[in-house]
């Protein structure tokens, strides 16, 4: 029979072992005809907030190393976005908490996620400003309306893409970016420099670099031997790929977003240890400017319709989410 004391040690090093895969697992898969994108955040955490940010807003990126010039811009569109609440590490950055750029759409139709990358490597310090990965959900949103325009600001090099650490985790993402037209792109930093996959073949993403998980698909014109059931990054990809491959033609609209939400399902973590699993599920409508989303502790589906907000001037407010659990009540 286990003490105690190696009991705790025994989940210990099971959380050890799962975290590079399920801490921070994030899986998306986007429906390019409908242009619909569905999405999980699977962390250990629920607790975040829906941003809505006005254009015209002067900003900086938040978190900053001191002696560091921060990225400044004026927003130019108004955009939601989801962000999850992170400790600082020794309050570093001046704040008791990061908040963190999940998932987010602007008015004019870009959509951008992002996803813990395990391997991802950011530049080395120099002279540039920096922009925080934290803030790089937001500052996307806040400029562009096009994967090409965003695409085109990743490769000027006029600014540094720096990580963020918290008490928690350190935050290295890759994104997954997409517009209006149905023009999708990865963004990722590999060994300190971007590589970029536009308009990428298969489109889903996971936790590992792209091109890793694509290596690992069927050759072309082989047949699938089965569809790996696993939690971990690449056989999320994997079963992602193999269920949009099967997508039937779809209508734009309510038809496209219930399908979206069901292939996502399919890619879910179920609650493994403590709080490790899928806590968010968000279903983004481009063409339609609508947000459909849903929460692990309150599974009934939200909507937030981007032309509402713009009528009502994009009046700034930050809604907690996540909360549900602990009694704080569900975003709205």
């Amino acid at each position: 029979m286990f003490k105690p004391k190696f009991l705790l040690i025994a989940m210990l090093a099971a959380l050890t072992a799962l975290a590079p895969q399920l801490g921070s697992a994030c899986s998306e898969v986007f429906l390019a005809e409908p242009v619909v994108s569905a999405r999980n955040f699977d962390f250990m955490t629920s607790l975040g907030e829906i941003r809505v940010s006005p254009p015209g807003q002067a900003k900086a990126s938040t978190y900053v190393a001191k002696g560091l010039s921060p990225l400044r811009w004026t927003s130019k569109y108004g955009s939601v976005a989801f962000n999850i609440l992170l400790p600082a590490k020794n309050q570093a950055y001046g704040v008791e908490q990061v908040a963190a750029g999940v998932d987010g759409m602007n008015q004019a139709g870009l959509k951008v996620g992002s996803y813990y990358l395990f391997e991802g490597r950011l530049p080395a310090q120099d002279a540039r400003p920096v922009l925080d990965v934290a803030d790089w959900v937001q500052y996307l949103l806040d400029n562009f309306a096009t994967v090409g325009e965003a695409v085109a600001d990743a490769r000027s090099g006029r600014y540094r893409l720096a990580s963020v650490g918290t008490d928690m985790v350190e935050i290295k993402l890759h994104l997954f970016v997409h517009d209006r037209g149905g023009n999708s792109a990865v963004l990722e930093y590999l060994d300190g420099k971007l590589v970029v996959q536009e308009n990428p073949a298969v489109r889903v993403l996971t936790n590992s670099p792209y091109a890793l998980c694509y290596a690992a698909l069927p050759a072309k014109g082989s047949a699938w031997k089965s569809v790996p059931g696993g939690a971990g990054s690449l056989d999320r990809f994997l079963r992602g790929a193999y269920y949009l491959a099967h997508v039937p033609p779809l209508a734009k609209g309510r038809e496209a977003v219930d399908t979206g939400l069901a292939v996502i399902q399919i890619l879910s973590i179920s609650p493994v240890i403590d709080h490790i699993s899928t806590q968010w599920t968000v279903v983004s409508d481009i063409p339609g400017g609508k947000i459909h989303y849903r929460t692990l502790h309150s599974p009934s589906i939200k909507t937030i319709d981007l032309q509402e907000l713009r009528r009502g001037g994009w009046a700034p407010r930050s809604t907690p989410l996540g909360a549900e659990k602990a009694g704080g009540g569900s975003a709205s």
